[in-house]
């Protein structure tokens, strides 16, 4: 900017000079001329306060120009400004508000690199001199990657320099370093390569999206390629067609059978296994065979045309026993049967087995009787009223004349088919022999219907009464009385 310009002392001449340039706009703002009244209003940089000599407008205020404030003042000798991007500023203007350089000679040397040259007024370091080059005061210090370091040493560790693309070793107590230059042999070298020992990983890496992060791309993403400065390395942000999924990426191309069927669900991609389910129940036989595919396969196995595919691994507990019956699977319910009848009651243990277990329940008494049935006790028809007794369960049809002895849990002394009722033998009542030969042309079938209970009443189960038994003889349907016949129930 153009300030009030300092008469030095000396020739005229010189003074003439120093007055031409306050005439001048040195600092190129297009303000030549008295400086401004007031900054109310005024553009930043704009002169003010001309008895001072060197102030300027701030946010509407007349301050005092100084180095950093983001405007370049000749008259105080300052070259760039480092708080104002003018061309030449940034890296290339010091503290001072002077370039960090105009030549060569400006820029510190380095013993273990080529002379630095200035560009833009910024120092540029030399090239590297090979490493192994003497360098310091002593013949311990040598040259490594543009820097001069210690190489005495009594063990490789020493002489680790943290260079990926060295080897570092221990001679004659010397450090010796090693340039590698394409370890995996891709063509890449080794300094631009973010893993030198795999030739799969290098160069300008494609990578796709990969939502469930299973290693495989949905058919047709399209692909992403990472910058030279994270070369062979996944990009950080996720991809941004995963929506709230946050997704990762893969460098495994998706065509053919790179290609993920499903890319929201980690579990089904070009690798995952399917194993032969003959039964259909979810599970495989131990040495069932398998297929790699992404999606079921549409044959069936060939060792069952009827049979079906499942992802569940046949290992451990997750084998199935019986590829044959889908109602034998790891998951399989077996109910205790404390008596052995083939039925449990409704308060049964329950265990998940693919096979029948072999050890009784805890809740039988008698472990030598006890066994297990897959048989569900759901209702009368299916559960066991009297777990204790194997002549009580559902499937009783024989007629009993004593009854359940000792049996708290039932609601009638006679229930063996465990239906909650008592069922008597014969309900029928006859009042008189005459009943049986009151048919003029009696079959055995319509003679026997007319046999009964002498009393008015049917007697209750387990005793004994007067029973008409009605029977064909020839062509007539005769009557015969038993005194003592016993009311049989379930």
């Amino acid at each position: 900017m153009r300030k009030l310009c300092s008469i030095h002392f000396g020739l005229f001449i010189g003074l003439v000079g120093v007055l031409a340039g306050c005439s001048s706009d040195d600092d190129d703002d297009g303000n030549i001329g008295t400086p401004v009244e007031s900054c109310d209003g005024a553009t930043d940089g704009l002169e003010c306060d001309r008895t001072s000599g060197s102030g300027i407008c701030l946010d509407e205020e007349c301050v005092t120009s100084k180095c950093g404030d983001g405007f370049i003042d000749k008259d105080t000798a300052e070259q760039c400004d480092s708080g104002k991007d003018n061309g030449k500023s940034g890296g290339a203007c010091a503290k001072d508000s002077t370039y960090v350089c105009e030549s060569a000679s400006d820029c510190e040397t380095n013993e273990c690199r080529k002379d630095s040259t200035c560009e833009g007024n910024v120092c540029v370091e030399g090239e590297a001199k090979p490493d192994d080059t003497a360098c310091g005061e002593t013949d311990e210090k040598a040259c490594s990657k543009g820097t001069c370091i210690n190489i005495a040493c009594t063990k490789a560790s020493d002489c680790d320099d943290e260079e990926r693309c060295t080897t570092d070793s221990c001679v004659d107590e010397v450090c010796k370093f090693a340039t590698i230059a394409d370890e995996d042999k891709d063509g890449v070298k080794c300094v631009e390569d973010c893993d030198d020992a795999d030739k799969d990983a290098s160069g300008d890496q494609a990578w796709y999206p990969d939502c469930d992060k299973d290693g495989y791309a949905a058919t047709g993403a399209a692909p992403k390629d990472t910058n030279v400065t994270t070369l062979c390395a996944s990009p950080i942000a996720p991809p941004g067609i995963c929506g709230a999924v946050e997704g990762g990426w893969t460098v495994t191309p998706p065509t053919g059978t790179g290609a993920d069927c499903e890319d929201t669900d980690a579990d089904l991609n070009p690798t995952s296994l399917w194993y032969a389910d003959c039964d259909k129940d979810g599970y495989a036989a131990m040495a069932a065979a398998s297929v790699p595919s992404c999606t079921v396969p549409e044959t069936a196995p060939a060792a069952c045309a009827d049979g079906g595919w499942t992802m569940r691994e046949p290992a451990v507990l997750d084998v199935d026993c019986d590829d044959t019956d889908a109602e034998l699977a790891p998951t399989t319910e077996w109910y205790a049967d404390c008596d052995g009848d083939q039925f449990a009651s409704v308060t049964a243990e329950t265990v998940a087995s693919c096979t029948k277990p072999e050890v009784a329940s805890d809740v039988c008494n008698d472990p030598a009787t006890a066994s297990w049935t897959r048989d569900v006790p759901a209702d009368e028809e299916t559960a066991d009223c009297d777990d204790a007794r194997a002549t009580v369960n559902p499937s009783v049809v024989d007629w009993v004349s004593a009854k359940i002895v000792g049996q708290t849990n039932l609601n009638v002394d006679f229930d063996y088919d465990c239906n909650g009722v008592e069922e008597p033998e014969l309900a029928a009542v006859s009042k008189a022999e005459a009943t049986c030969t009151a048919e003029a042309s009696p079959t055995e079938e319509t003679c026997s219907a007319h046999a009964g209970w002498k009393l008015a009443t049917v007697p209750a189960c387990g005793t004994s009464t007067e029973f008409v038994v009605c029977a064909l003889e020839g062509s007539a349907c005769m009557a015969t009385l038993d005194v003592a016949h016993v009311q049989l129930c379930r």
